[in-house]
């Protein structure tokens, strides 16, 4: 259930406390925030999960008795209606690791601490924790069971590519992207790109969590890659992808993608951008899929794909972790199927099949 009370009630868990006292100092400060307990280890935060019941816990990976991951577990076995958990982490890949398998476990979303472990200069990511943390108490809590490795067996024998499916994500995605990803058939002749909010440290290991639950390739795109039927491409972070078919020449049909930064490319997202762009390329051969996410990402690329010609398919905003992104596209009257997560994979391959 979505909460709606005014005042957000937080607990935050950090086994360092000089880290407790600088996220409260920056928590204190806003008049909808209220801090009603701190943890110093994994197995306080499920006490405190418990007795409190807050909107929103903060929680550190690295912790005694039991670390982040062992606890958002735990909280969300054993409470009938959990919190929300905001992972915190080191920019390590072991941390940037076991956040993915947090947001599976239940955790909505991650903050990566800017300085390590102990991170005194963690005010300057106020902005980000405080808007993860209003985002996140208004979330739905959504907990995925975990995806096994799979042998790589894909059969391509479109002789050129034709078809594209994007996919744009953002708060409450990873998993959902994790599980299409995985579901998608040896056989699908087109291309997928994968647009998932997240910074390029993140999207750097997302790219490997992928390929390595597909039986289909995925790679994080390069500048100049070459987009390819049988493949999947996540964008990434902080770049906006922009595609074109060469005309001339001997890679005559080839489409190639160049990697924009957000600065040279901002007026639009990273996925209004990517969908934009792809529209242009592939007319009305396009299947645009929107998931789980805070405000409009993904209203104007939506827009264009469906001048095109293309079909949109928008997640049902009752199944979403965080409905906005894909309530925006339903309420403008873009999409032509909303569906939940579990229903949108046999759609995309009925829609590869009959472009």
């Amino acid at each position: 259930m979505v909460k709606t009370q005014s005042t957000i009630r937080i607990v935050i868990a950090d086994d360092s406390f000089f880290m407790r006292r600088l996220l409260t100092e920056i928590i204190k400060n806003y008049r909808d925030l209220e801090i009603v307990g701190e943890a110093r280890d994994g197995q306080q935060a499920l006490e405190l999960a418990n007795k409190l019941k807050p909107d929103v816990i903060t929680m550190d990976y690295n912790m005694p008795v039991l670390n982040g991951a062992e606890a958002t577990k735990k909280i969300m076995r054993v409470m009938e209606n959990p919190p929300a958990i905001i992972m915190l982490s080191a920019h390590t890949r072991e941390g940037a690791a076991e956040t993915f398998r947090c947001l599976r476990a239940g955790a909505l979303e991650y903050i990566t601490k800017p300085s390590g472990e102990l991170s005194l200069d963690i005010n300057i990511i106020e902005d980000e924790i405080i808007e993860k943390i209003r985002t996140a108490s208004q979330s739905r809590v959504k907990k995925y069971e975990e995806i096994k490795q799979r042998e790589k067996r894909g059969v391509v024998t479109a002789k050129k590519l034709t078809k594209v499916v994007v996919i744009g994500a953002s708060t409450g995605g990873p998993p959902l992207v994790e599980n299409l990803v995985s579901e998608m058939p040896a056989n699908l002749n087109v291309a997928v790109v994968i647009i998932q909010h997240m910074p390029k440290f993140f999207t750097e290991i997302f790219a490997e969590r992928l390929n390595d639950i597909s039986v289909l390739p995925v790679k994080e795109v390069v500048n100049g890659d070459v987009l390819e039927a049988g493949k999947m491409y996540l964008s990434p972070g902080g770049n906006v992808l922009k595609f074109t078919r060469l005309e001339t020449g001997v890679r005559k049909g080839e489409v190639i993608m160049e990697l924009l930064t957000e600065k040279v490319h901002s007026k639009l997202s990273t996925i209004d951008g990517a969908m934009a762009s792809l529209a242009t390329v592939f007319k009305k051969n396009i299947i645009a899929v929107l998931l789980t996410g805070m405000g409009e990402d993904g209203l104007v690329g939506v827009k264009e794909v469906k001048q095109a010609g293309g079909y949109v398919i928008a997640q049902d905003p009752n199944t979403a972790a965080v409905r906005s992104m894909p309530e925006a596209v339903i309420q403008a009257q873009l999409v032509d199927a909303v569906l939940s997560p579990e229903k949108i994979i046999d759609k995309i391959i009925e829609q590869c099949q009959s472009i």
